[in-house]
């Protein structure tokens, strides 16, 4: 209907008509549906659109069948149908606030400045907890909140949005993001890698730092029991969260100072480095005889004991893994050993650890070259497991004779070295 409308019916004195007026009007005006009007029980007449629940419903005149839902339908009484396709579902709102913590009315708010009632409002917010509050020129206006509303509150630059449960929530309305759709800047704390403080702590830690993060330890308590041993924590705002170990999953051991590296095969974390820690022992310079105590022969099953080996004084190190049971190679080199007697034995070099009573590791050294016409040399490496602390522990040598007799009873050895290197 053209402006024309108007002037015919209000001005040409042929067509003057009052039904022409309120003909006129209805087409060109938008019925509003007021609060507490059910608009199914409207009779519209020549009415093209209608407003209900601030949103615009416009006369479908080809439609007789849709049925009437109150969000994109309205079938008024006399069955024409009003549509708002172009909108599905319930409005969502969003608003720039200032603030989400008052619970009074600031001193001097500007015009158009909106503010989240905090929980116990006062004054001419009280009873408006949680409403967004508008100040206008009339004063404060409260908007009720719909499950979805957005707010970017300007004290905190945090985007929240209110929840089907009553509570404005930090982040956006969704509940899942889909893999592969977060690019690293965005990331917290594992941007380009995680840095970890230690591989060795059971216990949850009492007072942690947002970001604090450990590869937990093999015998955990506590939320670490329960994200369990070997996997990752995070401690993320106010709550230990857990990470699952992948196979190939690399972090910055910030204890070792070292890269390492799961390995879902042997469930540990091993070091990307050759080792984490060197220990270098000194060395023993002097001569050193020792004799026989007890006798062993060898066995690749059963360890040699204390009570049938002797020390070999000197041949020992003290070391202090950084991680519970870690992998370690010690090394020992000694750069004349020899025997005093002349006939063939079988001698077995042990590997005890803070006095056991068997060998941790042990190898048969064969026979030993003679004092004279001169003695020999030994370098021997063995691999074990360190104990499942990170306290110091002394590692020693003991060798073992399998014949007895005259003669065949001592070991002369001289300028010792013994060295440990962690592996993991």
């Amino acid at each position: 209907m053209a402006f024309t409308d108007y002037v015919s019916a209000l001005l040409t004195p042929a067509s003057r008509s009052i039904a022409a007026l309120i003909t006129a009007l209805e087409k060109r005006g938008i019925y509003v549906v007021a609060d507490g009007e059910n608009p199914t029980g409207l009779t519209p007449g020549n009415v093209l659109y209608l407003a209900f629940t601030g949103r615009i419903f416009r006369y479908d005149a080809t439609d007789s069948l849709t049925a009437h839902d109150g969000t994109t339908c309205i079938v008024t009484a006399d069955g024409k149908r009003f549509k708002a396709d172009n909108y599905g579902g319930s409005q969502k709102r969003f608003w720039n606030t200032k603030s989400k913590t008052l619970t009074a009315p600031p001193g001097s708010p500007a015009l158009g400045d909106h503010y989240v009632v905090a929980t116990g409002g006062t004054g001419a917010w009280a009873g408006k907890d949680k409403y967004v509050a508008v100040y206008t020129a009339r004063g404060w206006v409260f908007l009720a909140p719909n499950p979805y509303d957005i707010i970017v509150n300007d004290a905190d630059s945090t985007t929240y949005y209110y929840t089907t449960g009553g509570a404005w929530s930090s982040g956006f309305p969704f509940t899942t993001v889909a893999d592969n759709s977060v690019s690293p800047i965005k990331l917290k704390y594992l941007r380009f890698g995680l840095k970890i403080i230690n591989q060795t702590t059971n216990a949850t830690p009492g007072s942690p730092a947002d970001g604090n993060a450990y590869v937990v330890g093999p015998t955990p308590t506590g939320a670490f029991g329960t994200i369990g041993a070997r996997n990752i924590a995070i401690y993320e705002g106010s709550a230990w969260v857990g990470y699952a170990a992948y196979d190939g999953a690399t972090v910055f051991d910030g204890n070792l100072g070292v890269q390492i590296t799961y390995r879902s095969a042997t469930s540990v974390w091993t070091s990307a480095s050759s080792y984490s820690q060197l220990n270098i022992g000194s060395l023993t310079a002097a001569d050193t005889t020792v004799t026989r105590s007890g006798l062993y022969t060898y066995s690749a099953t059963t360890a040699p004991t204390s009570a049938a080996s002797v020390a070999m004084t000197g041949a020992s190190i003290a070391h202090a893994a950084k991680k519970a049971s870690a992998k370690l190679e010690i090394t020992v080199a000694m750069g004349d050993i020899s025997r005093a007697s002349t006939t063939a034995l079988n001698y077995t070099l042990g590997l005890f650890v803070d006095g056991a009573a068997s060998a941790t590791d042990w190898v048969s050294l064969g026979n030993l070259p003679l004092a004279n016409p001169g003695p020999g040399t030994l370098n021997q490496t063995f691999y074990v497991d360190a104990p499942a602390d990170t306290a110091s522990h002394t590692y020693s040598l003991r060798i073992a004779f399998d014949t007895a007799g005259a003669g065949s009873n001592t070991v002369t050895y001289g300028r010792v070295r013994m060295t440990v290197k962690e592996l993991s």
